[in-house]
C-alpha cells in the first residue's frame, strides 16, 4: 500500500470546522502532518486507496497530491 502526500483546501464556509475535518481525514486513515487554520490547509499523508474518498468529506474543496523533483547535482553531466 503506497503513500501519497497531499495538501487539501478546505472551502471558507467551512474553515471554523477545520477540527472536525481533521478529525474526519484521520478516520479514513490520514496522518495529518499539519494544519494551517488562518488559510484553511491541511496537509498529510494518505494511502493511495483512500485518496479519492477524501474529497467526499463535507468542507473540502480540493485535494490535491504534492510532487516533487529531484535536480542533478551541479556537477553532474548532462546526457
Amino acid at each position: 500500500m503506497s503513500k501519497v502526500q497531499v495538501s487539501i483546501s478546505v472551502d471558507d464556509a467551512h474553515i471554523n470546522q477545520l477540527p472536525k475535518i481533521v478529525k474526519d481525514l484521520e478516520s479514513l486513515g490520514m496522518k495529518v502532518d499539519q494544519t494551517l487554520p488562518s488559510i484553511g490547509v491541511i496537509s498529510g499523508l494518505v494511502s493511495s486507496e483512500q485518496l479519492s474518498r477524501l474529497s467526499e468529506i463535507e468542507g473540502i474543496q480540493q485535494v490535491e497530491p504534492e510532487h516533487s523533483y529531484q535536480l542533478a547535482p551541479p556537477n553532474f553531466d548532462i546526457q
